[in-house]
């Protein structure tokens, strides 16, 4: 596939905008996740990059991990005793 088709569909000004946004590498601990995440939101809340996780003293990073990471914080929040229900 050429690199034309993954910008099919979209206008000149969203490929623009998609072009600008920059990406940011985050490391974070498995063993303080939750305040790894509170901290990323303080650091990176009025920012429109692009965050890409990985985890310390492990291998890879990208879609994968960053995923993992986001699955990972919002199950944390769940179980925590912060919600009435």
């Amino acid at each position: 596939r050429g690199a034309g088709s993954i910008f099919a569909g979209l206008s000149a000004t969203d490929v623009s905008k998609l072009a600008r946004l920059t990406r940011e590498k985050v490391r974070i601990r498995r063993d303080q996740l939750l305040p790894s995440a509170a901290s990323l939101l303080r650091t990176y809340a009025p920012s429109r990059a692009l965050l890409e996780v990985e985890y310390a003293n492990e291998a890879g990073s990208g879609l994968g991990p960053t995923l993992e990471f986001y699955t990972l914080v919002s199950a944390e929040l769940r179980a925590a005793p912060i919600w009435r229900c």
